[in-house]
């Protein structure tokens, strides 16, 4: 019953439809009967006919029935050739079916020829006038427009024709039904083509999953949407071509369905023709593409093997070799964008040129602090200052380099917090790299103490070596280094330098090892204190050299 329904619903569609064409068409004939009436353009091969005299008033095409018949140049008898067309057109569209199987001939006059159908005069075919096609050979101007008028008229006059009415009855049936099936197909297939990209979606929906998005789903309404789409305007462009071919079967709407028929065509060979325009365009950007990503591919892999060691290239270093790639595929497709787009359909069009002018104006206002952050990047790629992996201190934030980006650093510190620092921002300040001179042996750490000149040198070398070597997390190899890089007035000055495990928890290792300098010297009675004297003391603050390696909890002879 649903389908019943739906039938009568869409049958009716369709009959508003026609009826909706064969208004416009009604109009647009009115239109044009009344343009027919206004200068209409004289083929060139005409107009090099004529004499400079025709120059004077306004050329006329006689059409009949949707046909042109022959060009009105000059007047007659004082009449004007639009004038002419309008007359003439009257007189032969007036004549009834049986008028239009007379025979129609050419009586010779003073300076030209009088037409006739039967008896009846329709119009006058001066010497200077032009038929519409060209005459045979050894036909002269006047028999071609008696012929060509001789063949609309007849051409009609069977239209007319009591049987020709049913087969324009039997044609129309066989058209609505034609239409009726193709609109059920339509449906059918849209239906058909749903079921299917549902099913699609339902197997394939874990295998496009990004969290909880799930991006097939999505992508099977598009493709719906767009089924949809297609099958409302084939039904349309199927609607449009019936309408045409049941208004062109019934002599009475002839003339609309030959305006809206030429309509439609005119609108096809516009579209064939900026088609035709647009291959070599579409030709030329595929063209551009295909190079564009060869070369692309092949800087890829070319910066690849250097980022990996395999391939050296003078100026290029592994460190910069990424971010080169970035810059010349960039460069590469910026420069097959530029080059394309005047190849592109549509590229000189106003709506075209307002999109760039926008998107440019976008650019301009929004890119000042954001080109300032990636030159700056660009700064620090090719300074190789500093790399993911690296153990640096910009400031007073010190951690592990994660990511170096187009516009930040990101910095893990010993917190496990995560710190963004904009490139502006590291490349005004100094970076502490502490793993740049050492990436074969370990991020360096440093800690210091200050002893007095009490307690000897030797012992605190060997004290605080005794605790690097005891913490866990620093090599053995190199072996930690103690300097004394400064002499004060009451105390001297230690720095011990370790180098860490690559994986190794900065401040973790910095832990251990102080916890363990404070045990080496609990343990041989060295205290850690920096003295400060008011006054000269009583004895002399030195170390015997009997003392030298030995430290106050120290076994004598040890």
């Amino acid at each position: 019953m649903r389908a019943a329904v739906r039938s009568c619903v869409r049958v009716a569609g369709v009959v508003a439809v026609a009826i909706a064409l064969s208004s416009t068409a009604l109009a647009a004939s009115a239109a044009t009967e009344a343009v027919r009436a206004a200068t209409q353009v004289v083929p060139s091969a005409v107009a090099a006919d004529t004499t400079g005299a025709t120059a004077a008033w306004e050329r006329a095409a006689l059409v009949v029935y949707g046909d042109t018949i022959a060009w009105f140049l000059v007047p007659s008898a004082g009449v004007l050739p639009t004038r002419r067309a309008v007359l003439a057109h009257d007189r032969l569209e007036a004549l009834g079916a049986e008028q239009m199987r007379l025979p129609v001939r050419a009586e010779p006059l003073e300076d030209g020829h009088m037409v006739l159908v039967g008896d009846m005069f329709t119009f006058m075919f001066k010497d200077d006038d032009a038929p519409f096609v060209q005459p045979a050979r050894g036909e002269t101007a006047v028999e071609a427009v008696r012929r060509r008028l001789s063949e609309v008229l007849s051409a009609r006059a069977h239209k007319l024709a009591p049987g020709q009415r049913l087969f324009a009855v039997g044609w129309t049936l066989l058209g609505t039904l034609i239409l009726v099936i193709l609109l059920r197909l339509l449906g059918w297939g849209r239906r058909l083509a749903q079921q299917w990209i549902e099913s699609q979606s339902r197997t394939r929906r874990t295998s496009a999953r990004l969290g909880d998005l799930e991006f097939l789903s999505h992508f099977a309404i598009l493709i719906s949407w767009l089924a949809r789409a297609v099958a409302q305007i084939a039904s349309a462009v199927l609607l449009v071509i019936w309408a045409v071919f049941v208004l062109n079967r019934f002599p009475e709407t002839q003339g609309v369905g030959s305006v809206a028929r030429a309509t439609l065509l005119d609108v096809l060979h516009t579209f064939e023709a900026h088609l035709i325009g647009a291959v070599p365009g579409i030709i030329g950007v595929a063209v551009i593409v295909f190079v564009a990503r060869f070369l692309s591919r092949l800087s890829t892999d070319i910066f690849t093997g250097i980022e990996r060691g395999t391939l050296r290239l003078p100026g290029i270093h592994p460190e910069t070799a990424r971010a080169t790639r970035r810059l010349v595929a960039a460069v590469i497709w910026l420069f097959a964008v530029v080059v394309a787009y005047p190849m592109l359909p549509g590229s000189d069009s106003e709506a075209f040129k307002g999109v760039s002018v926008f998107l440019g104006l976008m650019i301009t206002l929004g890119s000042s602090g954001v080109m300032g952050h990636m030159m700056s990047g660009l700064v620090l790629v090719y300074s190789r200052s500093l790399r993911a992996g690296d153990v640096v201190r910009v400031n007073d934030i010190e951690g592990m380099v994660t990511e170096v980006g187009v516009l930040s650093v990101k910095v893990i510190n010993s917190r496990k917090e995560e710190v963004t620092i904009p490139n502006a921002v590291i490349v005004g300040t100094t970076v502490k790299n502490f793993t740049r001179m050492c990436r074969d042996s370990g991020p360096v750490l440093t800690t210091g103490v200050t002893i007095g000149y009490d307690a000897p040198w030797r012992v605190v070398y060997d004290m605080l070596i005794t605790a690097a070597e005891r913490t866990r997390g620093v090599l053995k190899d190199p072996a930690p280094v103690v300097f004394q890089p400064e002499l004060s007035d009451f105390y001297a000055v230690y720095q011990l330098t370790v180098r860490l495990e690559p994986v190794a928890d900065r401040l973790g290792v910095l832990t251990e090892l102080h916890q363990n300098i404070q045990d080496a010297f609990n343990e041989r009675g060295v205290q850690i204190m920096s003295p400060h004297f008011e006054g000269q003391p009583e004895g002399r603050v030195v170390v015997p050299r009997a003392k030298w390696n030995a430290a106050p909890n120290d076994a004598p002879g040890a």
